[in-house]
């Protein structure tokens, strides 16, 4: 989806909510047991700022059965556990009330660092230190 295509563009957001819904009612009818959710950035790292959590509003709060999020806090300056608010991510449950947590994926400023140089290894053909 581009910015371009807007909220109700041919590859706009609100064909993509309808698809989610349509999605979570197919897997709902063969397997009604199965957790379905959808992943939320907590960041935008390209545009270093948290994620807008007002976007959590028009989905289907029925339809969605965890509240899981991938998260890169040092994306906008949390360069540590210390720096990030208590509410950081429990505040999302204003949104969605009842839904449980998870976590797809963390990442802290100095995983991107190693992965930084390991990647600058494997690129130049150095050993890489453990």
């Amino acid at each position: 989806m581009t910015v371009s295509d807007g909220e109700n563009g041919p590859n706009g957001f609100t064909n993509y909510l309808s698809l989610y819904e349509e999605t979570y009612d197919a897997v709902k009818k063969i397997s009604p047991e199965t957790k379905v959710f959808c992943i939320f950035a907590r960041e935008i790292v390209s545009e270093n700022r948290e994620a807008n959590l007002e976007g959590l509003r028009l989905f289907n709060t029925n339809k969605i059965d965890l509240l899981v999020f991938t998260s890169y806090p040092y994306a906008h300056g949390k360069t540590s556990p210390s720096m990030i608010p208590d509410d950081y991510y429990s505040k999302a449950a204003i949104y969605m009330p009842g839904k449980l947590f998870g976590f797809i994926e963390i990442a802290g400023y100095h995983l991107m660092l190693l992965e930084e140089k390991r990647h600058k290894q494997i690129l130049s053909h150095k050993q890489l230190d453990d």
